[in-house]
């Protein structure tokens, strides 16, 4: 355990000098194929992403997601529910469930992020999990565009899944 802990600072936690959590607009990829089979999977860069962005920052995921939502659970717990409030206090209430559990991540990033994403899921189906659905990467930075302050602080991470900031000290 410690010599993996010791291979992640290494290769993946980046030192940003105190900015993390400072960007105003993060785009992020999980790193291409398999990480954005699927949307369950792509996710993922999302968690790092937000590390990276600041509270109401935007966070622009790009990724193929050929394969759609990825999990059935997770899209239709996701679909059910009114709002992110809803599926945290719906999830935190409930036994543990696969596929909702994804849901309920998703739900405590994009209560503090704008997240909009770029990929082959069809407009509505991106709607109904809440998300902004753009269809190319241009296109996401218009929609960014109304969220952004002028001259935005930008993070561009094509290995999303694979980059951490460096947030404390290790003992």
């Amino acid at each position: 355990m410690a010599k993996g802990v010791d291979f992640i600072r290494k290769n993946i936690q980046m030192d940003l000098h105190d900015s993390a959590g400072t960007f105003d607009l993060v785009i992020a990829s999980p790193g291409g194929y398999p990480k954005d089979i699927n949307f369950y999977q792509a996710q993922k860069a999302i968690t790092h992403a937000c590390l990276f962005s600041k509270p109401g920052g935007v966070v622009i995921l790009v990724a193929e997601c050929r394969d759609g939502m990825g999990s059935r659970k997770f899209e239709q717990f996701l679909s059910s529910m009114g709002s992110f409030t809803e599926v945290i206090e719906t999830f935190t209430s409930m036994p543990f469930e696969i596929g909702p559990h994804k849901a309920f991540q998703l739900a405590k990033q994009a209560i503090t992020h704008k997240i909009i994403l770029v990929s082959e899921i069809p407009e509505d189906h991106v709607k109904k999990i809440k998300l902004l659905p753009a269809k190319s990467l241009s296109h996401a930075l218009e929609l960014a565009g109304v969220f952004l302050p002028t001259n935005p602080k930008a993070a561009v991470l094509p290995y999303a899944t694979h980059t951490m900031p460096k947030i404390i000290e290790a003992f």
